[in-house]
């Protein structure tokens, strides 16, 4: 990285990606093993400078594993790979690339830890092998009922099974940790956004992880469920989407209540906001929009009395559903006088107006300096999340752009396009690229990146869109 708009581009990737690696290599080389190297490369040379070709020497003592080649090829290329197992026992990889998108083709060092259930005899093997060349047959694969890649919830790739197997799998969740639950959801995200699986297999993986006892499980769901929304809520599927997700959150909702409960684990405590929130935002309970904009009213009177995350969520509802310009008015006024600093930045975020006049109060709020700086950006990204149809909100941005955009610590000014998102909405996506162009260059790389995610999101919405029409139809 040579330049701001390199250091922009590749933000948070390099750090996750690191991460993913040696969570790779761990898995391949085994958790004791890689502990005995670490602990050498700390004491070797500890309070000193080192390259990474240090560390994979300190990693290749303890493997037979080819350390250096695969972390070199992973470091070396940009994207990741896509391994595609076969019916006939074929593994291969290729670049992954949404669809449309043509890249050239690459060629990693890919160790592939893998749990796989005989069809015949139902025993259950776990197995590595490495993939460094274009493809491999194995043929104890085309004897799977269903294949796990990145066994233990480690892997930086993309994977799909055929969809025969990849069904099998997601009928037997049971069979998977926690973790590679985890896992299998953030490669369906991929998978759905590549046009390699169908939106009714993703909806099916979210009702088992909601089907399933952990809370944090759920809560990735509840998440997933609302990027499905973000989709199609405004699209004539509205009012089965709606029944569906009432149907599928209520479980939750029952269990949880809408009170903090004294015995609440920290993931009760995370996952009932998210689902009351979800379903208020999303589903048919009307008089849960009643409940939270009364919890609103309580968390703004004695903020100490409600849980901050539920208090956040509540002061959001009543925003979205009730936000006239005399709520806008009341939320500035306690973000100015509160001496709560958790209330504050709740508020910061919970700036969810429709209303025009509404709208206009907090523009013209934070215009007069009445936001800390570093919240500027906070409650920018909220009125835009709350407006459907953004022409208007635009016209009044426009006219406070310059001043806003002062306000806003330098560093972070260009990424102010992130802060004016569009939905999956292609009239909105238009209106951004026609507001930012000629404007400040800096902005540009994360113009591209924005436009790019939404154009992303409406294709997968279009291609997804019958089959989803059919999912909501029931059995």
């Amino acid at each position: 990285m040579k330049t701001d708009e390199d250091v922009l581009d590749g933000f948070g990737l390099n750090y996750s990606k690191g991460h993913a690696i040696l969570n790779m290599l761990e898995q391949s080389m085994g958790g004791a093993a890689f502990q005995r190297a670490i602990q050498a490369y700390m004491d070797e040379h500890q309070w000193s400078n080192t390259r990474s070709s240090d560390l994979w020497a300190s990693l290749a003592t303890e493997t037979s594993v080819a350390v250096d080649v695969i972390a070199d090829s992973y470091l070396e290329l940009a994207g990741f790979p896509l391994i595609t197992f076969g019916d006939d026992g074929v593994v291969s990889q290729t670049r992954f690339h949404n669809p449309g998108v043509e890249l050239p083709e690459q060629r990693w060092q890919i160790p592939v830890a893998t749990r796989y259930r005989n069809k015949e005899s139902g025993d259950i093997t776990e197995s590595v092998f490495a993939l460094t060349g274009q493809s491999v047959v194995l043929p104890e694969y085309s004897k799977a009922e269903w294949i796990l890649p990145g066994a233990g919830g480690d892997g930086y790739y993309v994977w799909h099974t055929g969809d025969r197997r990849y069904k099998a799998l997601l009928e037997n969740l049971d069979a998977l940790s926690a973790r590679e639950k985890a896992a299998v959801f953030a490669n369906s995200n991929q998978l759905l956004q590549g046009d390699i699986i169908g939106i009714d297999q993703h909806l099916q993986l979210l009702g088992g992880l909601l089907a399933d006892d952990s809370m944090t499980l759920a809560l990735s769901a509840v998440n997933g469920l609302r990027g499905i929304a973000g989709m199609y809520f405004q699209t004539e599927l509205q009012s089965e989407l709606k029944a569906y997700i009432t149907r599928a959150l209520t479980p939750w909702y029952e269990k949880l209540g809408t009170e903090t409960r004294a015995d609440d684990s920290d993931s009760a405590r995370d996952l009932r906001p998210r689902v009351l929130r979800t379903l208020a935002e999303f589903g048919d309970k009307p008089e849960l929009v009643a409940q939270m904009s009364k919890l609103a009213e309580q968390y703004l009177t004695k903020p100490e009395s409600v849980d901050q995350r539920l208090g956040q969520e509540a002061l959001r509802i009543a925003a979205l559903f009730n936000g006239d310009e005399a709520m806008a008015k009341r939320y500035i006024r306690a973000y100015r006088e509160t001496d709560n600093a958790n209330l504050r930045s709740n508020l910061a975020f919970a700036m969810y107006f429709r209303d025009q006049a509404a709208m206009n109060s907090v523009l013209a709020s934070l215009a007069k300096g009445d936001i800390q700086s570093g919240d500027v950006s906070l409650v920018i990204m909220g009125l835009f999340y709350a407006s459907v149809d953004q022409r208007t909100l635009y016209q009044e941005f426009d006219a406070y752009f310059d001043n806003l955009a002062a306000k806003i610590p330098e560093f972070y000014r260009p990424t102010m396009p992130a802060f004016t998102s569009t939905g999956c909405n292609s009239e909105n996506v238009a209106l951004r690229e026609a507001f930012y162009a000629g404007r400040d260059s800096s902005m540009n790389t994360q113009l591209r990146k924005s436009q790019e995610s939404a154009q992303n999101c409406i294709a997968t919405a279009e291609r997804g869109y019958a089959a989803m029409a059919e999912f909501l139809k029931g059995p």
